[in-house]
């Protein structure tokens, strides 16, 4: 063990957890309505997956012919998906709202955990890693990580479609992505409402949002859990889009802007570029082997938040 790393031993009983996995679609083809290995065909396996994977899926869908097609994959998988038409949707940029939606997910998930992530992701081993952090947390923890990305249009033409073959797709090696870049949180059900009380209405699908909220998670106190190297983000990756072309980009970096100039007593104010503020390296621990390590950071230099991306980059995530 490395001597800025302080392994947390356990001193409660695990017990068992269920999570239920929670994701916004603005649309969702039938199977067989979308182009082989297309964006949309890269969604339609990340809902068979959660459907097959989660004891609960929560879909909050923009209209019901989305509802409709969720519905249809968790007869066909014989898993629990349940969808609601959301009215969170933002007038001027027809983008839903971020806090709305995790106010859904509080209001209608029945777990006690909550996995809120994009809709092109899918999962292995996300039990084993909420497990860990509740032994070691209880109720008072945040997990995040970074994805795996995938080139799936290529998997996808190379692997069978058939639904018992998905874990062949999701076990093509992937390549770690940047820390800046936050695709899920999972949290205690019993902590989103103090999560996003203060949220401002950042658009879905955007940056800057998973970065405050990353922050705020911190600063509430919040015990900050990167699970990379146990819980298994893949990234089925169909094309690669800049978020600076989609409508509301400058929506959600005035938002993230104002917040912190309000508050200058915060951090990474004179950052030109401030998407470092609240990434995946700033979380104060990590799992690794079982164990929740604490990363060698300081949080209350002068009630500054001096971050772990300045010390010493950490050699133990490594990608699949």
């Amino acid at each position: 063990m490395t001597a800025w790393n302080e392994s947390i031993s356990f001193g409660r009983r695990r017990t068992e957890v269920e999570v239920t996995l929670v994701s916004g679609l603005y649309h969702l083809g039938k199977d067989g309505e979308y182009e082989e290995c297309s964006k949309e065909h890269s969604q339609f396996t990340a809902v068979t997956q959660w459907s097959l994977r989660f004891p609960e899926v929560l879909i909050l869908a923009d209209d019901w012919s989305v509802c409709a097609a969720a519905l249809q994959i968790g007869k066909t998988t014989d898993g629990n998906i349940k969808c609601h038409q959301h009215t969170c949707m933002h007038a001027e940029y027809g983008r839903p709202v971020v806090p709305c939606l995790l106010h859904d997910a509080f209001e209608l998930a029945t777990t006690d955990y909550v996995l809120f992530t994009n809709s092109d992701l899918a999962y292995l081993n996300v039990v084993p890693a909420v497990t860990i952090a509740q032994a070691m947390f209880e109720e008072s923890f945040a997990l995040l990580g970074r994805r795996r990305d995938i080139d799936f249009q290529h998997e996808c033409k190379m692997k069978t479609k058939d639904i018992a073959m998905l874990d062949q797709i999701l076990d093509a090696p992937g390549e770690l992505h940047d820390p800046f870049g936050i695709d899920y949180i999972v949290l205690p059900r019993n902590t989103i409402a103090s999560v996003i009380k203060d949220m401002p209405d950042f658009l879905i699908g955007l940056w800057k949002w998973d970065n405050w909220l990353v922050d705020t998670c911190i600063h509430k106190g919040i015990n900050l859990v990167d699970a990379t190297n146990v819980l298994h983000a893949i990234h089925l990756q169909s094309t690669k889009e800049d978020h600076r072309g989609r409508k509301g980009y400058g929506h959600n970096k005035d938002l993230y802007s104002k917040f912190y100039k309000l508050e200058p007593g915060r951090h990474l104010l004179d950052d030109p570029f401030p998407v470092g503020l609240g990434t995946i390296d700033y979380a104060p621990f990590y799992i690794k082997d079982q164990e929740v390590l604490r990363r060698w950071c300081y949080f209350d230099v002068g009630k500054e938040f001096q971050s772990c991306r300045n010390r010493p980059l950490r050699e133990d995530i490594t990608s699949r």
